[in-house]
């Protein structure tokens, strides 16, 4: 688990609503269950209903926090594949190991590699790149 400090939560790098959004559903749930018995106190078919209130306003609460939730899991999991994909470039090796890369008009077509370092592309030829000032080669 990654160590998140002060400056990374004053420059909004990691997302605190999902803790609240738990502590909406609980808040939720709770609710839910006041207005049953709320419901179950009328007499007559209240009963029911607060049952049904019980059953169906827990689902409601749990579906609308867990939509929530998703939009959240969207961005952690696109910030995952962003990292994966520079450290991928960073490091010259773009794909897992054991897959194969397809060639698709790249960097070889058009004269550039790249760095060792920084992993941006560079012509073929220099002695220095242009982006970080690392020797290649």
């Amino acid at each position: 688990m990654e160590r998140k400090s002060f400056k990374d939560f004053i420059a909004f790098k990691f997302m605190i609503t999902p803790v609240f959004i738990q502590v909406i559903f609980w808040l939720g749930v709770l609710s839910v269950f006041a207005a049953g018995i709320f419901s179950m106190t009328r007499g007559g078919v209240g009963a029911l209903m607060g049952i049904l209130i019980w059953i169906f306003g827990a689902l409601y609460v749990r579906v609308i926090c867990e939509i929530m939730i998703i939009f959240f899991r969207i961005y952690e999991t696109l910030k995952d594949i962003r990292n994966n994909i520079v450290s991928g470039w960073q490091s010259g090796k773009l794909f897992p190991a054991g897959e194969e890369t397809t060639s698709t008009g790249d960097s070889h077509e058009h004269g550039q590699k790249l760095c060792p370092e920084c992993g941006k592309f560079v012509n073929q030829g220099m002695k220095y790149c242009n982006h970080c000032g690392s020797p290649l080669e």
